[in-house]
């Protein structure tokens, strides 16, 4: 179809967001729920109790294989969390793909936007990225983050999160997971910095707090082995929820500069942003 002089199209931009505000928003509940049930003075019973009853393991077990159940229970939440994490960035770089199309071509051949849309949904995340750095200018460092985010995925949906060879991504033979987020630190008298996150904050000595605070964006790193099994805290998924996004603000502001440069106008941009940046998503149905 071909767009005439006359032709209003708007870009919803928060829309776009809220496919990944609502991830996190679903990661931070879900993991709350799991991690909290299990962690609960009288956890909730591992039989899948009902009127008529499977049963595939013993009602009754050792205290052993109770927590041996929850650890494994909370490591299938924190796998799943990950996956539905990329999967939903996935599909709001699908979502901005179909954006892209609108803004870039004057013309639009609908069979011509169906195939492409089509090819770009089979594209692993890394190339789909790519793709879109190649359009708009994106840097390059988050999709380093991402293509670490698919290796792990894989190795969680097909091998139950054990390293293979097919896995690992360093020339030591490790599967190393790696994402940015926002993090705080203590400045020290060298200007060297300590960082302050779930692993450190314990061991920081009273006396710290009369150092400087700095925030910035910063990253880490966890490797695993050939044989071992990934394994995330809760902690390490709300760093990852930051990196997502991270990733997201960034994709949105190359889109809009994209957009201008095109000739699209953009009305009340800053309410948006700060009403966006106020108004976390108020159910956590999945919209892609």
């Amino acid at each position: 179809m071909r767009l005439s002089p006359t032709t209003i199209v708007r870009l919803n931009f928060d829309a776009l967001r809220r496919v990944t505000d609502v991830a996190v928003a679903r990661a931070s509940v879900f993991l709350g729920l799991a991690t909290n049930a299990v962690s609960a003075p009288q956890p909730p019973s591992h039989v899948l109790d009902d009127k008529v009853q499977y049963c595939f393991v013993p009602k009754e077990v050792t205290s052993g294989t109770l927590v041996h159940f929850r650890e494994e229970f909370i490591y299938w939440i924190l796998a799943n969390a990950l996956r539905d994490l990329v999967e939903s960035f996935s599909g709001f770089l699908i979502h901005c793909r179909r954006l892209i199309f609108v803004i870039d071509l004057e013309t639009i051949d609908e069979a011509e936007f169906a195939r492409e849309l089509a090819e770009y949904e089979k594209k692993s995340i890394r190339i789909q990225y790519e793709l879109l750095k190649d359009i708009v200018g994106l840097d390059s460092t988050y999709m380093e983050m991402f293509e670490t985010f698919r290796k792990a995925r894989n190795c969680l949906a097909h091998r139950r999160g054990i390293v293979s060879e097919i896995d690992v991504n360093t020339d030591d033979s490790q599967l190393r997971l790696r994402w940015c987020f926002m993090a705080t630190f203590l400045e020290n008298p060298d200007g060297t910095e300590q960082i302050v996150d779930n692993d450190t904050i314990s061991l920081i000595a009273p006396t710290a707090v009369e150092r400087r605070i700095v925030a910035h964006l910063t990253w880490k790193e966890r490797e695993y082995r050939i044989g071992s099994q990934i394994r995330l805290s809760r902690h390490d998924l709300g760093e990852i929820c930051f990196g997502l996004h991270f990733a997201t603000e960034h994709v949105l502001a190359k889109l809009r500069d994209f957009a201008l440069q095109k000739g699209i106008p953009f009305e009340n941009a800053a309410e948006g942003a700060a009403r966006a940046a106020t108004s976390p998503p108020d159910n956590l149905d999945r919209e892609d």
